[in-house]
């Protein structure tokens, strides 16, 4: 594609007006993502927080770069969600000269693609990362391709078209089936899961020479539910505090985010007959064999873990599901003639979410570099 490439100068000019901070005000400053990936806008500071830079007010819409980390890619177009933030001295932002056709969408988008890249990276010279600060004459003296206004504006609503279907493939195709069967364990008839099993059973005194399992959170396998790293110990290597369960014991996260990832397994002894593990963990004993496997794989459903979730206790991210839940939500059990079709059913179901689940996953790391292909290809055409 032929297209001319002109100065940046010659179509942008910088325009900042600045400011006198006062005493007693505070103040909302931007800053810029490095990798194109948008503005960052601070929580309010106070006057006292502003420290001994300039500031600035900026235009909006305006295409701002970080003069500290351009070389990274550090470039963002200010908004109106950006009106009443400022900026230091350590961003340029540029608005069109008047008269000039170019699209600040447009130049975001090449100043995101290789070639921007590189031509930040050209205009900031120094050879240690604090060094490589950008060259405002620089910048402005680098050729960038100009096409038509109308070109630049297809150009860039056809890359935002791109970034909006990559952004949006990230939805999971399992929520039908989730649906489903919350529908179908609705229908069935309920038992409060304190029936089913004891919570926290009484641990058992052992010797420090008897060996055990190990179980740490990250030995259970979330996609799984099994336990896939456990570490042979001995009870005297490990200090008291831990969870202690026995073969047949359901072990259930109870903290974010591991509880709704389905870190949920049934201990069947390892390299030992008895397993300690985190005190993030539940220890369900049931009460009748038989439901052992029902109850590991109704703890791993989304039906149970939206109840997990709203029983919540403490503070974000340090969120636990309280042991008086489990011993009072009413869960879905069926009788035991009909016990082992339920089983097989919700197994093969997860085997579905998985299998959708990976699928979803390939699709998002190809959506990720759908965007970035796009871009090089237009920019890497225009000679």
């Amino acid at each position: 594609m032929k297209v001319e490439w002109v100065p940046l100068g010659e179509v942008l000019e910088i325009r900042r007006t600045p400011i006198d901070l006062a005493a007693g005000e505070s103040y909302k400053r931007i800053g810029i993502f490095s990798w194109g990936k948008g503005m960052l806008r601070r929580d309010p500071a106070a006057f006292a927080e502003m420290g001994s830079m300039k500031y600035f007010r900026f235009p909006i819409p305006s295409l701002i770069f970080s003069n500290i980390q351009a070389w990274e890619g550090a470039v963002a177009l200010a908004g109106d969600e950006d009106t009443d933030f400022v900026c230091s001295s350590r961003f340029y932002p540029y608005i069109p000269r008047e008269g000039a056709d170019v699209n600040l969408g447009y130049l975001l988008e090449f100043f995101r693609s290789e070639e921007g890249l590189a031509l930040m990276r050209r205009a900031s010279p120094g050879t240690q990362v604090r060094n490589k600060v950008l060259s405002r004459t620089a910048l402005e003296a680098a050729r960038v391709p100009l096409p038509s206004c109308l070109d630049q504006e297809h150009i860039a609503a056809h890359l935002t078209a791109v970034a909006d279907r990559a952004a949006h493939s990230g939805a999971r195709a399992h929520g039908s089936v989730d649906r489903v069967v919350s529908s179908w364990l609705d229908s069935l008839p309920q038992r409060l899961l304190g029936e089913l099993v004891e919570v926290g059973p009484r641990p058992f005194r052992l010797a420090p020479e008897v060996p055990i399992d190990f179980v740490p959170m990250e030995a259970v396998d979330a996609v799984t539910g099994s336990i896939t790293g456990a570490m042979p110990r001995t009870r005297g290597e490990l200090p008291s505090g831990y969870r202690q369960f026995l073969p047949g014991d359901v072990i259930f996260a109870r903290i974010t985010p591991s509880m709704q990832n389905g870190k949920c397994a049934i201990y069947h002894g390892v390299r030992a007959d008895v397993g300690y593990g985190s005190t993030e963990f539940h220890v369900l004993r049931p009460r009748d064999p038989r439901y052992r496997q029902w109850i590991w794989a109704l703890l791993r459903t989304q039906w149970f873990i939206r109840r997990a979730m709203a029983a919540f206790t403490g503070t974000a991210g340090q969120q636990r599901v309280p042991a008086s839940f489990l011993q009072q939500v009413s869960v879905p059990t069926p009788a035991p003639p009909q016990l082992e079709g339920a089983i097989r059913r919700l197994l093969e179901v997860r085997v579905r979410v998985n299998v959708a689940n990976e699928v979803a996953r390939w699709r998002d790391e190809l959506a990720k570099s759908l965007l970035p292909a796009a871009r090089n290809e237009i920019f890497s055409a225009m000679r």
